[in-house]
């Protein structure tokens, strides 16, 4: 949420219109209209010093899914880079994801010392 959630009047009424006209944008509240899509990632990579972006997935997670092309399209436009890939829960996934992303770290390291 950008604001505080008012305390007056219904509060699921409350609740809904804070999420539908005053929080961010995120795979659960699509909106192909917004020309803002991605300012949220971008400005938390700027805020956090971040040098990448680990996109993880469930399989299952649709809005997650969807969303992920337009939001590597801005970190693309942006010269950030990223790596993407998608698990399934209680499959024992854990050990190849850690090598995914430490890879993805060190090749970020590589490459901004080149």
């Amino acid at each position: 949420m950008f604001d505080d959630v008012p305390v007056s009047g219904d509060p699921l009424d409350q609740l809904s219109k804070a999420f539908l006209h005053r929080s961010t944008q995120t795979s659960s509240k699509y909106d192909e209209h917004k020309k803002d899509k991605g300012k949220y990632l971008l400005d938390s990579i700027k805020l956090n010093a971040g040098e990448g972006v680990i996109f993880a997935a469930p399989s299952f997670c649709d809005p997650a899914l969807f969303e992920r092309p337009m939001l590597q399209s801005v970190l693309t436009r942006h010269k950030i880079p990223y790596t993407a890939f998608k698990y399934a829960e209680n499959t024992g996934q854990m050990a190849p994801i850690r090598e995914q992303a430490g890879t993805f770290a060190d090749s970020i390291k590589l490459w901004s010392a080149a």
